[in-house]
């Protein structure tokens, strides 16, 4: 992520009676600079629907600053009550055999919430049956109204597809909690027309869950690709030197927040055991968070100056030229439903060193072409891989597959043509 956090400017568009039944509706519970890039490709492209953008922006766990959202269609759904949807008169209102229940405040919480949440869903199946799209995209399926929206469409005849990055990685849990899971999710999915999936994980994911494999479209996250390709040598020169990089320093690059997840400290102890090997290589950091301070002691004394961490980076173009500054990524985190980092850097054209439950990293790592995969938590296991992917006789070849291995990924699973495959598939007419 590469944009400022803050409250988001919204253009909310009111309910229109003339709205056209060409009208295809995306509905997201975030809003990042991804999803507005995937949504702009999308009215810019499809120019034959109307987009709307529903989006709920009290939900979101983190909200970006947008210079101007008109372009995606934009539609909110303000709550009419607090964001803790906590009212005495609204606890008043409920059974009284709800009153020891009612005495653990998460729980009341979560309840007030739920309720608050079924009657903020009610009113977007209202504004969905009066536009009456041609068909409805769903990033997710959990929760209202996402799970309100898939049998509405099922009733009305209006196809409803569904997105998610979630991977089979993630798919964990004790036989009781995944067998009510398996329940639930089937149940639900059942009533979606399509899947979308963003590559081979979730793919495997949802074959556990969904009936129709004929009916699974890959539409992954994708970063500005163009805004990449555009960086140059001078806006590399320019980021080295606004931050102090020599340039004629390699260098293994890590972006992520910095959260026990991510297993920063992994990568960190793997460097320290491969440093003295490549004196000329430097560990590079971006990216903020809780542990920074822990991570920034774990490095070594001797280490110190070749470890760096620039933190938390809100200008993208400063993070493509830092890519391209460095020559060799690395992604140790214990789960990630895609990592859109990974598309970055394959894309800058780096060699690739990456955890195997990264749902990215089946597209975008080649074993032995353009880098390593490996066990998150194991330190030796990614002194092996950087050791390979830093090695002269492959560090050139490395990097050159990985941006051949981009592009094949890009003409086979470009997220616009695998929408308008899903349409196809359910019948939706095209321009």
């Amino acid at each position: 992520m590469t944009e400022q956090p803050n409250h988001i400017p919204t253009e909310t568009m009111p309910i229109s009676k003339s709205a056209p039944r060409r009208a295809l509706v995306v509905v997201c519970g975030e809003l990042t600079p991804y999803g507005v890039h995937w949504h702009r490709r999308i009215a810019r492209e499809m120019a034959e629907f109307e987009l709307h953008t529903l989006y709920f922006p009290h939900r979101a766990h983190k909200a970006w600053t947008f210079k101007d959202l008109r372009d995606i269609g934009l539609v909110t759904f303000e709550p009419k009550r607090p964001a803790d949807y906590e009212t005495k008169a609204e606890v008043v209102r409920m059974s009284t055999r709800l009153s020891a229940f009612l005495k653990n405040p998460h729980l009341r919480t979560r309840y007030l919430v739920n309720r608050a949440e079924a009657r903020e869903a009610a009113r977007v199946l209202a504004w969905l049956e009066e536009i009456r799209p041609a068909a409805v995209v769903l990033n997710g399926y959990a929760g209202h109204p996402f799970m309100d929206i898939l049998p509405w469409g099922k009733k009305r005849g209006v196809p409803v597809l569904v997105w998610a990055d979630s991977n089979v990685h993630g798919d964990k849990g004790t036989w009781p909690r995944r067998l009510l899971k398996k329940f639930i999710v089937t149940r639900r999915l059942r009533h979606a027309s399509a899947v979308l999936p963003c590559g081979t994980n979730g793919r495997e994911l949802f074959r556990r869950y969904y009936a129709h494999p004929e009916r699974m479209f890959f539409v992954p996250l994708e970063p500005d690709y163009a805004k990449i390709e555009s960086m140059t040598d001078e806006d590399a020169r320019a980021v080295r030197e606004a931050y102090g990089l020599d340039p004629a320093r390699k260098r293994i690059i890590v972006v992520c927040r910095l959260i026990p997840l991510k297993r920063v400290d992994t990568v960190i102890d793997a460097f320290a055991r491969l440093a003295a090997e490549r004196p000329e290589w430097d560990l590079l950091i971006v990216g903020d968070g809780p542990e920074r301070a822990g991570l920034e002691a774990r490095v070594p004394a001797d280490l110190k100056t070749r470890v760096r961490f620039p933190g938390f980076i809100t200008d993208d173009k400063i993070v493509f030229a830092m890519y391209r500054s460095s020559d060799v990524m690395c992604l140790a985190s214990e789960y990630e439903a895609w990592a859109l980092v990974v598309n970055e850097a394959a894309a800058s054209g780096l060699a690739m060193v990456v955890s195997k439950v990264v749902g990215a990293a089946p597209e975008f790592v080649r074993e032995g072409v353009n880098g390593r995969t490996f066990t998150p938590g194991e330190v030796g296991e990614i002194e092996a891989c950087l050791r390979e992917a830093t090695n002269p006789e492959n560090l050139a070849s490395m990097k050159a597959a990985s941006k051949r291995i981009v592009a094949e990924w890009r003409a086979k699973a470009d997220p616009i043509a695998g929408l308008r495959a899903a349409l196809r598939s359910v019948g939706v007419p095209q321009g």
